[in-house]
């Protein structure tokens, strides 16, 4: 950057207290900056003039120099000043022409309108409401990064985005959909030559394509004759003989809860919330883990579940253990949660009872059979994930939900009673009035939680043990 430098005359020192002006000339152009200067020399010199303050010794000559030629100039002389503002003139007509600057760069948000004008006839509706929401939700998070413009996204910025989608979202499959979609945003953008780089977000995947069957198995539904098959009552009590096996699947089928969900539950969990007997799928507790910020929900208790003993159970548990129990007082954590046994038993009893695609039922199943379900009802997309903890976009998709939750803006709004009367109407085809689990007699649940007490003190013996010996 060029600057100027001028001498203050004696007289105007105590005044100013400085002997020089330093003056920044607002320009890396040497051309430039010598006009400026020149220019401002001389304005300078008539203010000091029309002050009548004479400083000879300050300059007593002027001297200019350009292309290599040095020119004396004596602004008393009018020739001479004459022929110094010819000079400067003829200097300014040489000054290159204004820098043009480069026109504005392509925006994120200019291309999601694009994309989605040439794409919205091509896809279908559930793709439009699968991609665009995903796509919108990445140009927002690159707004929050002060990222607008399509080509400063680079690799590094999409891992990063993917990174954060993954704490957020249900699974590494949903994350996978999630980067699909907005890889799809960006090969759109680069056939019509606005992004000239390879697609940043190429091979982001998290589950390697060998890995997609064993990730998607758990996400296919029972068939009505494999649920009747499974909760035969006869079949069912022989097979599961401790109130965390044969409670867990009837929950899962009937509200949607996930293995860990159920399984780690406490009796402060289960309560009458005005008259409604609710589940809180809650972090509260150390030993307590959700698998995302949206599994966090309130469920009213159907009619289904209020015909076994379930909140007999319940009510026993709070009374002999206190408000500090598990639900399930004899369980142990393991690395795997708390579920593990109930996974295994639930495994076992369906290996017996279903030979067709067999594979491809899990545990996790039963809450699949839900969702399928308020598919096959035609519920709102959004009750639907708010029942089964699902992340939950509201910027696109418009939905219906009824007159009571016309408006909603999160899964919050929806009432107890809206998400029961909704849950109640489901059938599942089983007479949920036989499944009465007998836990009080023969000092069962005592006999459970002292083994589990003498496990957990096994188990810290052994740690002990070990720790000593490593010392």
């Amino acid at each position: 950057m060029y600057y100027i430098r001028l001498l203050v005359p004696k007289k105007l020192v105590p005044y100013t207290h400085h002997q020089k002006i330093i003056y920044s000339l607002k320009t890396k152009d040497r051309s430039v900056a010598y006009v400026r200067a020149l220019k401002i020399n001389l304005a300078f010199e008539e203010w000091l003039k029309s002050m009548a303050i004479d400083d000879s010794k300050r300059f007593p000559e002027l001297k200019v120099e350009h292309e290599g030629t040095t020119y004396d100039f004596n602004l008393d002389s009018p020739a001479e000043k004459a022929a110094y503002d010819g000079l400067v003139e003829r200097i300014g007509m040489k000054v290159p022409k204004a820098i043009v600057p480069p026109p504005k760069l392509y925006s994120l948000d200019d291309g999601f309108k694009s994309w989605k004008s040439a794409t919205y006839k091509v896809y279908s509706e559930g793709t439009r409401n699968a991609y665009y929401p995903r796509v919108v939700k990445f140009i927002d998070y690159a707004r929050s990064k002060k990222i607008t413009d399509v080509e400063a996204v680079k690799k590094t910025f999409a891992t990063a985005y993917r990174d954060h989608i993954n704490i957020e979202e249900a699974s590494p499959l949903t994350v996978d959909n999630h980067t699909k979609a907005i890889k799809q945003f960006f090969d759109y953008l680069i056939k019509i030559e606005e992004y000239r780089f390879e697609n940043p977000f190429a091979n982001l995947h998290l589950v390697k394509k060998s890995q997609l069957k064993s990730v998607t198995d758990s996400y296919v539904r029972f068939r009505p004759e494999e649920i009747g098959r499974l909760f035969e009552v006869e079949g069912y009590f022989k097979r599961f003989k401790k109130p965390d096996l044969f409670y867990s699947p009837l929950i899962a089928l009937t509200m949607g809860l996930r293995l860990e969900e159920v399984a780690q539950l406490r009796v402060t969990d289960i309560y009458d919330s005005d008259g409604t007997w609710v589940i809180d799928i809650n972090e509260y507790g150390d030993d307590k883990e959700l698998k995302t910020e949206s599994s966090k929900r309130i469920l009213p208790i159907p009619r289904f579940m209020l015909k076994t003993n379930f909140l007999d159970y319940h009510a026993y548990v709070l009374k002999t253990y206190g408000e500090d129990s598990h639900l399930y007082p004899y369980l142990i954590k393991t690395k795997n949660g708390y579920g593990k046994n109930v996974g295994y038993n639930f495994t076992k009893h369906k290996q017996e009872l279903i030979k067709v695609d067999e594979e491809l039922k899990t545990f996790h199943s039963l809450r699949k059979t839900l969702s399928a379900k308020m598919d096959d009802a035609k519920y709102p997309s959004h009750l639907r994930k708010s029942i089964l903890g699902h992340h939950i976009e509201f910027d696109i998709t418009n939905e219906t939900y009824g007159s009571e939750e016309a408006g909603a803006k999160s899964k919050e709004h929806f009432s107890l009673s809206y998400m029961l009367t909704h849950l109640n109407q489901i059938e599942h085809g089983v007479d949920f009035g036989e499944f009465h689990f007998d836990f009080e007699s023969d000092g069962f649940m005592y006999d459970l939680v002292r083994s589990m007490k003498r496990k957990a003190a096994k188990k810290a013996f052994e740690a002990e043990k070990k720790k000593a010996a490593s010392q």
